[in-house]
């Protein structure tokens, strides 16, 4: 080996050891995510990513899961409820008789097929803590299956449906007919278990912009949803609820999150495509372009999940 070729793999290997003990320094400060922590955190990435890029190093590792669960720019704890059986047996019996319900009796339905689902995805995440990456589909079909059974209303969503928008990611919609006093309302809620994943610290930081090459990318939709108050509201809800009713203002706000994340900063034609995108074409969108379901009901059933409210499978037993 010539000096030169000993000079270069000296140099490799000390590189390689520094961008090692970046990501070490980055898996510390996740151990222990404090306020404090994360500001540390956020430098310490920007530090790491920059390094990386320079020396064309591979940013994979920033998917380990002890970085996405570590921090979160909003808070995010989903709320775990106890939900009503009185209220829940109302709904279903009024469901099944065709019958519109009372508002707290809508959400009743809505908050046991998210409880229930949130219950399936504990069995292999801490759902208090995890980013639930990639579980998208599963939640998708295990929130809608329970009410497909009840013969209610849903869309099979996906983002990449979305004008603009290059991500993917599973959700839907249910219509449920609640008795107000105007009568009664085809209400429609987005059920979305997942959305934390675009939420964790690492994916929403600035700097992914001046990330160059094949690992060129913008911030997730966190990044965006927390810049204006509205969308923080709508992601808060989402987030610590699983669930939001849906309407024009806040399915253009759900969309906004995904579409921006998905181009440049700098991109003035896309930028002006989507200052053309209003919250009717978002609306739209959820209610006429829908697909298949990820999973079906055998795939779900055989891993033992429960994928329909508790009355509707005592019939399937009896029958």
């Amino acid at each position: 080996m010539s000096i030169k070729e000993k000079y270069q793999d000296i140099k490799k290997r000390m590189i390689k050891t520094k961008a090692e003990n970046l990501f070490q320094q980055l898996l510390t400060l996740a151990q222990n995510p404090t306020k404090e922590n994360e500001s540390l955190f956020r430098k310490t990435y920007s530090i790491y990513q920059h390094f990386c890029e320079d020396n064309h190093i591979s940013l994979g590792n920033i998917l380990d899961s002890r970085l996405l669960n570590s921090f979160y720019v909003l808070e995010s704890t989903p709320i775990i409820k106890e939900v009503d059986v009185s209220l829940l047996t109302k709904a279903i019996e009024k469901i099944k008789k065709k019958e519109p319900v009372l508002e707290e009796e809508a959400k009743a339905l809505i908050e046991w097929t998210v409880q229930n689902t949130r219950s399936i995805l504990s069995q292999k995440d801490d759902i208090y803590t995890s980013s639930l990456m990639g579980a998208c589909g599963l939640a998708q079909s295990a929130s809608l299956f329970p009410l497909e059974d009840l013969g209610l209303k849903t869309t099979v969503n996906n983002i990449s449906f979305f004008p603009l928008c290059n991500g993917k990611h599973a959700f839907g919609t249910v219509v449920i007919p609640v008795l107000t006093e105007n009568g009664v309302i085809e209400k429609q809620f987005l059920i979305d278990v997942t959305y934390r994943q675009f939420f964790s610290t690492i994916l929403c930081m600035e700097d992914r912009y001046e990330l160059k090459g094949a690992q060129a990318f913008a911030p997730e939709a966190g990044y965006f949803m927390i810049q204006t108050e509205k969308r923080k509201q709508i992601a808060s809800q989402i987030l610590k609820n699983g669930y939001i009713e849906l309407n024009e203002e806040v399915a253009y706000e759900y969309a906004n999150g995904f579409i921006l994340s998905s181009f440049p900063k700098d991109s003035k034609q896309l930028i002006e495509e989507w200052k053309k995108i209003t919250p009717q074409m978002c609306f739209d969108t959820i209610n006429q372009k829908t697909e298949e379901h990820d999973y079906d009901r055998e795939e779900l059933a055989s891993w033992g999940y429960q994928i329909s409210f508790p009355e509707i499978q005592a019939e399937v037993r009896k029958n």
